[in-house]
């Protein structure tokens, strides 16, 4: 065994004695990153330059799952992250890869899913002055249109900011695909280890639970009280938000019908008795206020307009309740404190009115099992 490999990186001397200080590079300061914040897998297509990223990632205890494909990577990342609220990472080499990647970034995007594709690309330099560099492309401006959010990083001490900035974007607010550019010179630069370990940075409650105002619940109570066929639409952001105990129960408490989107199949059963499912075109033709919880007003709910919904057909024009209870006020709601505003004074229980039992159990179908 030589000399240097019997002595640790911190204890490496020059030829005349002196102590060297020990040293990183920007692909152990990525992986340190992703540790920091709690991300144990990877999905992706190794390749250069990203190739000695994947196996010291694997190294380091973190999982890498290789693909044949960037886009199947990028969708297994993007599923993985609606499934943990942690964003899943998708990383691919540069130009083609990341391009076969951005096809899954960018659904990740439309339908909400926390993902973050990382991907190495050409020297800036070369590729500003369109000289014709290895795999040229400009690949953060290009995938700009399609995510959330799209950095680069052109330093390998910003490495540690980069990387938690993805993360922040990723899940805070409406959820989506982030795109992280890592250029091949900064993930090879050295830096004193001590300085790559202060510029780490650990994301701290990244998304935060957030209460709609009092007035606006107000209102949304308000107007379910005199709903006579009220309507509960669950998508996939109720399922998002892993509140099922807390959406079970204000379905339970007001007695609504509820219909489930494909992606929020499991909040309730098939079978429950307000599972309107087998009656969706009767429910959505008939309903006079609807609560959207976690789901959009798009082609599958025929844009919310008819002649697939009521054009009108109660004493006020079809009410539309989105994100005033949403699934992070439901989260954040105990069952008491639904129950007390929808039993104040301004409020009926909607399960004991008679108007709302009637379209429960007469005007209904009864639904074939």
């Amino acid at each position: 065994m030589s000399a240097i490999e019997q002595k640790s990186l911190s204890e490496l001397e020059s030829s005349n004695g002196q102590k060297l200080p020990a040293l990183t590079d920007g692909f152990h300061l990525v992986i340190d990153a992703l540790k920091l914040n709690g991300i144990d897998t990877v999905y992706g297509v190794p390749g250069i330059p990203i190739t000695d990223l994947a196996r010291l990632a694997q190294a380091e205890g973190i999982r890498f799952i290789g693909f044949r494909h960037e886009q199947s990577a990028g969708n297994a990342a993007a599923i993985a992250g609606y499934l943990t609220k942690k964003p899943g990472i998708c990383l691919t080499v540069s130009a083609p890869g990341f391009l076969n990647g951005l096809v899954a970034l960018a659904n990740a995007t439309t339908n909400g899913f926390p993902m973050i594709q990382i991907s190495g690309s050409s020297e800036r330099h070369i590729i500003d002055l369109q000289q014709g560099d290895y795999e040229e492309l400009d690949q953060m401006n290009a995938a700009k249109p399609y995510t959330k959010a799209a950095y680069r990083v052109n330093r390998p001490e910003d490495i540690g900011i980069g990387v938690a900035r993805a993360i922040h974007a990723a899940v805070s607010g409406r959820p989506g695909g982030v795109y992280l550019d890592l250029p091949a010179d900064v993930l090879g630069a050295a830096l004193d280890a001590d300085a790559g370990t202060n510029s780490l940075v650990r994301v701290v409650d990244p998304a935060p639970r957030q209460i709609p105002a009092p007035e606006s619940i107000d209102r949304a109570l308000d107007l379910l009280a005199t709903a006579q066929r009220p309507l509960i639409i669950l998508g996939k952001g109720a399922a998002y938000a892993q509140a099922d105990a807390n959406i079970r129960s204000f379905i339970e408490t007001t007695g609504i019908p509820y219909l489930p989107m494909s992606m929020a199949k499991g909040l309730l059963p098939d079978n429950h008795p307000q599972c309107a499912a087998a009656a969706r075109s009767f429910v959505l033709g008939q309903a006079d206020v609807v609560v959207l919880i976690g789901a959009r007003l798009n082609w599958l709910l025929g844009h919310g307009k008819p002649p697939q919904w009521s054009p009108n057909r109660s004493p006020h024009p079809l009410s539309r309740i989105s994100d005033l209870l949403c699934p992070r006020f439901l989260a954040c709601s105990s069952r008491d404190r639904l129950r007390s505003s929808l039993r104040g004074p301004k409020r009926l229980l909607i399960a004991s009115s008679t108007t709302s039992k009637a379209w429960r159990r007469g005007s209904m179908p009864t639904p074939t099992r």
